[in-house]
């Protein structure tokens, strides 16, 4: 297989996003959507690489962004710069700008929050969504944040923090099969995405509103792993009732870097859900 194409463009707020292409064979027949891929936090593109590798195995066209402030994207200084509609409407103008007629959005953990903001977009192509071990809030987590008067030292810190970050990609073929607090890889992360964009980056996650997603009849592949210790299965089950419709399925020996670990399962599970809903390009 060729290696994919990398590219980047400028979002409608100036920040510049990259993002790689892995085209679809010229000779496909099956008229397939596009996947586009949407990384975890202080990852990069590269954390969904095997990932594409397999969707691309199966004819699919993979778009896989650097999300603003991880790998080769800008970062930006400010809260405001990594709310989730702000982040929903770079996937959105990203896959305007290479033409994709219907897409189905695949997104893990914090991708997979972003994923959800989708459905709110106007004039969008969206035919589906796979949210794999992600939720819609983190309750629980915030709560006790709250409680402890913490959510506003979590929102001033990271803007005192420097914005030095290492200018490349982590290669995370190095962490297939490691667990989910396996420090060397969250160290590395730390150190490629920088201090400041993974606070700005975590406090959305934590304390962010969210809009109310009623009445959505958007297909959706909800996937949970088993040994999954950051989104436990419970957690990512609840996005059932948010999605009336879905399918939810489970990787029973799964943690959460199941990328890392379970890509084939989960292309073939991807594959399985775009084609039984029928969806085409």
């Amino acid at each position: 297989m060729n290696s994919p194409r990398q590219n980047s463009f400028t979002a409608s707020d100036g920040t510049v996003i990259a993002y790689a292409v892995y085209d679809a064979p010229k000779n496909g027949t099956k008229n397939l959507p596009a996947v586009v891929l949407l990384h975890g936090l202080g990852g990069s593109l590269n954390s969904l690489e095997l990932l594409a590798t397999e969707l691309h195995t199966y004819g699919y066209q993979v778009v896989a962004p650097d999300l603003r402030g991880h790998g080769l994207s800008e970062r930006k200084t400010f809260a405001a710069d990594y709310t989730f509609e702000r982040l929903a409407t770079d996937v959105v103008e990203l896959c305007r700008h290479e033409n994709l007629q219907n897409y189905v959005v695949m997104g893990h953990c914090y991708g997979g929050m972003i994923a959800q903001e989708l459905v709110f977009e106007e004039n969008s192509e969206l035919q589906g969504l796979v949210l794999l071990s992600t939720a819609r809030e983190l309750f629980l987590f915030a709560r006790i944040l709250k409680i402890m008067h913490l959510e506003k030292l979590l929102i001033y810190v990271p803007t005192i923090l420097p914005l030095v970050h290492k200018k490349n990609r982590l290669d995370y073929r190095k962490f297939i099969g490691t667990g989910d607090y396996h420090w060397p890889r969250i160290f590395k992360d730390l150190l490629h995405t920088s201090l400041k964009t993974y606070g700005f980056s975590m406090y959305t996650s934590l304390f962010a509103p969210r809009r109310m997603i009623e009445n959505n009849t958007t297909p959706c592949l909800i996937i949970a792993g088993g040994r999954d210790k950051l989104f436990p299965k419970s957690l990512v089950k609840k996005l059932t009732s948010v999605f009336p419709n879905h399918q939810y399925t489970e990787i029973p020996d799964a943690n959460h870097v199941s990328p890392l670990s379970h890509w084939q399962l989960l292309g073939k599970k991807i594959d399985t859900f775009i084609t039984a809903h029928h969806m085409k390009a």
